[in-house]
């Protein structure tokens, strides 16, 4: 297969051809303009995986190398047979590339019929393309451009599963120039902007979630009943006459309970009267408090992952420094022009992905998170070590994320998945 750029005559436009590792996929970007590619990146998309069809965000079918913009028409699987992407199967436009791809015996026999022995290296300037290597991690490829980060290297030809993070600059629920408050969608990058590269790296052991809500305790003794159920009432009042009536049953009450329970009431009366905590246990008694637990509001999910990077060559030490940054800065809060007001950090979206592809069945998904705590072990191994260019021999990098908004019962819509 040629890895590189080629022009075909029908459409008199630019493709990078990719090969995708051990299943022997062929990957088919084609280069469009920026404003296309921003429409694209903002919609979107229905596919199919694995026989099921899946809503997919337009940022999956785009890529970007040296400046030039690509889509994700589609690709040759490993058996030489072409498939569309959600993009192509969409938008009559990508379908009309797809179905002349398909149809190009040449351009297959160019991309299926041959082997990859001298790759046009994706990073050297002025070369087309998209930002996965495509040589092993032990034959120097050059790091991935800021576009994405993988670590490990070798994850990127291979479909094993990945946890994908994207940050994202922050919307507020509020418009300072409006004066209005609304609530942003925390489900999807759609609409907002993404800061930085995409960052890969690999599903860990730990991986789990807790869903909470809150329920405290809480009294309501028979007195306190009488007198919520007056007030109550109270409210419905329709005029001033009906006001007069009820207030008047305050003193029945009074009367009422005094006369049913006796001592017992008047002491408990007069303790509220003269401000004295429990004033009737002094008496031996106290009321029933029918205690009972009542929902207090929902809690936000909290998510912690834990990665232990080690770096084998220069490329993946390159890539390490750069996944660490990217968290740092990203968490980091931001300082007005003058230095008088404090901005909010950019969040995050995660993801798991399965085979390589968005979505995974198996694990929950994450709403738009906030960066709490980013830790970094320098010396995991418990020595001092780095390599020639100061690098550190490994690090353990902890991240801690919560959820900005809280998971609703109209999350979850399929009950045979799990879906947050």
């Amino acid at each position: 297969m040629a890895t590189g750029s080629i022009t075909r005559n029908y459409t008199n436009t630019t493709y990078y051809f990719l090969s995708q590792g051990a299943d022997k996929e062929t990957l088919i970007y084609q280069q469009i303009e920026k404003s296309e590619f921003d429409r694209i990146r903002n919609n979107t998309y229905q596919d199919s995986f694995n026989g099921e069809v899946q809503s997919v965000e337009g940022n999956t079918y785009t890529d970007t190398l040296n400046g030039k913009n690509y889509a994700f028409v589609g690709f040759y699987d490993a058996n030489g047979n072409w498939q569309s992407t959600g993009l192509s199967s969409t938008e009559s436009q990508y379908g009309s590339v797809s179905n002349s791809i398909q149809n190009d015996k040449d351009l297959k026999k160019l991309l299926v019929g041959s082997s990859n022995t001298s790759p046009t290296n994706p990073n050297q300037p002025g070369t087309p393309g998209t930002s996965t290597p495509t040589q092993s991690p032990n034959n120097n490829q050059k790091t991935p451009t800021p576009q994405s980060l993988v670590y490990p290297i070798a994850m990127i030809s291979t479909q094993q599963d990945r946890i994908k993070f994207t940050a994202v600059t922050y919307v507020p629920s509020g418009n300072l120039q409006t004066g209005q408050i609304t609530s942003p969608n925390r489900t999807s990058t759609t609409g907002k902007t993404q800061v930085g590269p995409t960052v890969f790296l690999p599903v860990q052991s730990g991986i789990s979630d807790a869903n909470s809500v809150d329920w405290q305790g809480a009294n309501l003794n028979e007195i306190d009943r009488r007198i919520a159920d007056l007030s109550g009432g109270l409210m419905q009042a329709k005029n001033m006459e009906e006001i007069g009536t009820k207030l008047g049953k305050f003193a029945d009450v009074t009367a009422d309970l005094i006369r049913n329970y006796g001592n017992e009431a008047r002491a408990y009366l007069a303790g509220e009267a003269a401000s004295v905590q429990n004033l009737l246990g002094r008496f031996g008694s106290v009321l029933n408090p029918n205690l009972e637990l009542l929902f207090t509001g929902p809690q936000l999910r909290p998510f912690e992952f834990s990665f232990k990077l080690s770096a084998r060559e220069k490329d993946e030490a390159d890539t390490i420094r750069q996944i660490i940054n990217f968290f740092k800065k990203n968490m980091a809060v931001k300082k007005s022009s003058d230095g008088v007001f404090l901005k909010s950090p950019n969040t995050f979206f995660i993801e798991y992905m399965y085979k390589g592809k968005p979505g995974h069945k198996g694990i929950n998904k994450i709403k738009e998170c906030a960066l709490t705590n980013c830790s970094v072990d320098y010396t995991p191994l418990g020595t001092y070590m780095t390599y020639e260019d100061g690098t550190m021999v490994s690090y353990t990098l902890s991240l801690q994320f919560q959820e900005l908004v809280p998971i609703y019962d109209e999350d979850y819509t399929d009950p045979t998945q799990i879906e947050y």
